[in-house]
This record gives C-alpha cells, structure tokens and sequence, in this order.
C-alpha cells in the first residue's frame, strides 16, 4: 500500500469518524411521513424495505472483508462503515414501522448480494461488489426517492445517510484501484465481465419483481436502466476494470 493511499484512507475514517450522528437526535422523528399522494404507499413501502436489506448486507459483507483485509486504516474504515449501514439500517426500520409494514427482501436483490461473495478476483472483487455496485445503487437510489416521494421525514433520513453512502463508494474505489492494479490481465478482464453480467441480471430481475407494484415502479426504473449501466461502467473502468 502506498503512502498516498494510506493518507487517503487515514484522511476518510477522521471524516467517518467525525461524522457520526445519532439516530434519536440528528433526525427529526416528528416530520411526518407524508410522500406524495400519487405515488402509492406500498410501492415506498416496498423501495424503503429493500434499502434496509441492502443496509443490513453491507455490514454483514464489511465484517467479512474486515476479517480478509489487511492494514490500520483499511480495518478502521470498516469499523466505522459497519457502524453507519448499521444506524442506516435502524433509521430504515423505524420509517417503516411507523409508515408500514417491511417488505421481504426482493429474490433479485437477494441473488446479487448472495453474488458479490463468489466474485472472481479474491477481495478485490468482493469490493467492487459491495462498494461499486451495491453502495454506488443504493445512492443512487436515495436520490430517486428524495425526487419522487419528497416525504419530509424520508427526506430526512436520506439526508443523513447519503453523505454516508458516497464516502463508502470513495473507499471502494480507493482500494479496489489499489487491488486491482496487482491482478493478472486475465483475472482482471473476468472480474470485469461479471460485474458487467451481474449488474444487467440484478436489473432485469428488479425489474420483473416490481411489476408486482405498478407502472409507477416499474417506468422510472425502466428508464434509469441506460444510463445507470454507462455510470457503472465508467466507474469500474476508473479502477482499473476494462468494458
């Protein structure tokens, strides 16, 4: 590891570190749960639901990686990561108990976390699993809702974790850059093309499973397919990942 990634990770576990917010005191639990009235409530139900299963996947992943990776700053950063998909998973949770019911988590969702753990590549494919793909979704995510649903208390929330979620991403660019660079040509090209194939089945299976709910769940989804492939691609090419 080099002097210049090690600053780099020191410099983004003091901003973890220092930015940690409570559950009971940084969130207004009084805003009320109003998102708007065309969007119906069991399609935020369902959204809000999958967030927090992918919250709770990302410290179980964490904690594997913690016990994989070595290095001071690496292992602090996940410390810290745990902690914040844990409070994000919390907030998630107490949204929906007084909003609904949780959901169960999408057979779509569920596949590609179960995938991330046979990633070709050793932990650097596991990174870009978890930091690249399911960490750079779910920001990508808590924008779509903060634009469609606009309920000031769901609003609140992803104010909190969305910081959270992109300093995540920086992270796993960082050092899946840095794994990625020792990978053989061949190795690297594999890892590339499953990132590639697991993205496209995640989606289109997401897609079938919200059929479930509506045009309204489905057409928004639909039309971020495109585009959300191009961001993806352009990150994995910036590690160092070929299309």
């Amino acid at each position: 590891m080099s002097n210049t990634l090690q600053f780099r990770l020191v410099t983004l576990a003091n901003k973890a570190r220092h930015r940690q917010w409570h559950l009971d005191i940084d969130i207004d639990w009084t805003l009320p749960v109003r998102p708007n009235r065309w969007i119906p409530k069991h399609v935020v139900a369902a959204t809000v639901s999958q967030l927090y299963h992918g919250e709770i996947a990302s410290a179980e992943m964490c904690r594997y990686l913690l016990d994989q990776l070595d290095g001071t700053e690496t292992k602090a950063f996940l410390a810290l990561q745990i902690a914040d998909e844990e409070r994000h998973a919390a907030a998630y949770q107490r949204y929906l108990g007084l909003f609904g019911d949780r959901v169960p988590i999408e057979t779509a969702l569920q596949r590609t976390l179960q995938a991330g753990y046979e990633a070709p590549g050793g932990n650097a494919g596991k990174l870009v699993a978890c930091h690249l793909l399911l960490e750079s979704e779910a920001l990508r995510v808590h924008e779509a809702l903060a634009a469609r649903v606009r309920c000031p208390l769901l609003d609140a929330i992803n104010r909190r974790i969305g910081p959270d979620e992109a300093r995540h991403v920086a992270f796993g660019s960082l050092m899946a850059r840095d794994l990625v660079r020792d990978m053989e040509p061949a190795t690297r090209r594999q890892l590339s093309d499953w990132a590639a194939q697991t993205w496209h089945d995640c989606a289109r299976a997401l897609l079938d499973d919200l059929r479930n709910y509506g045009l309204l769940a489905t057409l928004p989804f639909s039309q971020r397919l495109e585009k959300g492939w191009a961001r993806q691609a352009r990150q994995l090419e910036d590690v160092g990942l070929p299309e």
